[in-house]
């Protein structure tokens, strides 16, 4: 008993050690430049240095995909366009306007065409007309600001510019009441923009067909819902948000598409219990895991024996989203102020602590963008 108790900690002891001594050997001079040296480890070395420099420039390559948006250069570059028309289109002098080109070539973004033509590179073409995505890129201004100290950032945040603009993200009960249209207006219009990108994703992967009324909770100016309709024109539709998103609805528009607005905090007030599935977009990543539990226990109040709540957002363990989720969310509500990236298998937790069963990841075609998961209320 006692041996067997003892040989995990041995092999845990005999991992760490060899972790240790394999940590020397890879990061002592002389081992780095032997490796470059030998044709069998080269490749390795090169490809480790790449990553190294790639980490250290990322800064910089992040501030020339925000130039090239902000000078609408792939608007500009729809049509092939020559170095002096670029120039001409954006502004920018001869000497500006070749740098910029030979940075954005580089990074796959604009291409070099013949006839000294420049045209879009693959992902240049993703950037046009995705307004969502443009919007985001010049959104993170903010971030950078933030990011600026980050060791300070990390170590007494205080006051951040993400946090200032996530009104909400710091707002008690007190402060929610006194909130007004115009403090939550340029997130509700972010969240708009780029909500289409999401919605398509849910859309594809869900069937609402079985389901006979839904209630977008945290659903902002309802640009889920407009989708939703669009898809499901028979679906009974509500929306339910605080006072001060309400007000910038777009009334008119919600009410011709027959969407029912409830308005209120969904952290303090009982959510109205008129629909049989209930959908979190892009909300529960947003808040920290005590309001995360007060939000779902909330709903699970509201919803009906047998009825369904969606959540749809980034998941840090969604394939392919293991970077962004733990690198970059991560980092991201850190300087909002509140919030966390969350893994599918804690949000599978924190819903069978409250109580709902059938918990359920619906896979998504872009999981970097959202993951689907699915949860069933029974009594």
């Amino acid at each position: 008993m006692n041996r067997e108790a003892k040989k995990p900690r041995f092999v845990d002891r005999s991992r760490l050690r060899w972790h240790t001594n394999l940590s020397k050997l890879m990061s002592s001079p002389r081992f780095i430049n032997g490796a470059l040296w030998f044709w069998p480890t080269r490749f390795i070395a090169r490809r480790q240095a790449s990553e190294l420099f790639d980490l250290v420039s990322g800064f910089v390559y992040s501030q020339v995909l925000s130039a090239a948006v902000k000078l609408q250069l792939f608007d500009v570059l729809k049509q092939p366009k020559t170095l002096s028309a670029v120039c001409v289109e954006t502004g920018l002098s001869t000497t500006a306007a070749t740098r910029l080109l030979r940075a954005t070539t580089v990074l796959k973004l604009t291409k070099v065409l013949p006839a000294h033509h420049y045209g879009l590179g693959r992902l240049g073409n993703a950037m046009i007309g995705n307004a969502g995505l443009q919007a985001l890129v010049a959104h993170h201004d903010m971030l950078y600001r933030d990011l600026s100290m980050p060791t300070t950032l990390f170590t007494n945040p205080g006051s951040t510019s993400l946090g200032e603009y996530w009104a909400y993200s710091r707002s008690d009960q007190s402060t929610i009441d006194q909130t007004t249209a115009n403090e939550v207006s340029d997130y509700s219009n972010l969240m708009a923009i780029s909500q289409p990108m999401i919605s398509e994703q849910v859309l594809q992967s869900y069937s609402f067909s079985q389901h006979h009324s839904v209630m977008d909770v945290g659903g902002g100016t309802g640009r889920f819902l407009q989708a939703l309709r669009q898809r499901y024109p028979t679906l009974k539709l509500g929306l339910f948000d605080l006072p001060a998103v309400s007000e910038c609805h777009q009334d008119t528009l919600l009410n011709q598409l027959n969407i029912k607005q409830h308005r209120g905090d969904f952290l303090h007030d009982p959510l109205p219990a008129v629909s049989d599935l209930i959908t979190l977009v892009r909300i529960l990543h947003d808040h920290n895991d005590a309001a995360v539990m007060v939000l779902l226990n909330n709903i699970y109040r509201a919803l009906p024996e047998h009825g369904t709540l969606l959540i749809a957002e980034p998941m840090s363990d969604g394939a392919g989203a293991e970077r962004v989720g733990e690198a970059y969310f991560n980092v991201y509500f850190l300087a909002m102020g509140k919030g966390e990236p969350r893994s599918s298998a804690r949000l599978k937790s924190m819903l069978l602590e409250t109580g709902f069963t059938e918990v359920r990841v619906v896979n998504t075609p872009l999981p970097l963008l959202c993951t689907v998961m699915t949860a069933q209320k029974s009594t």
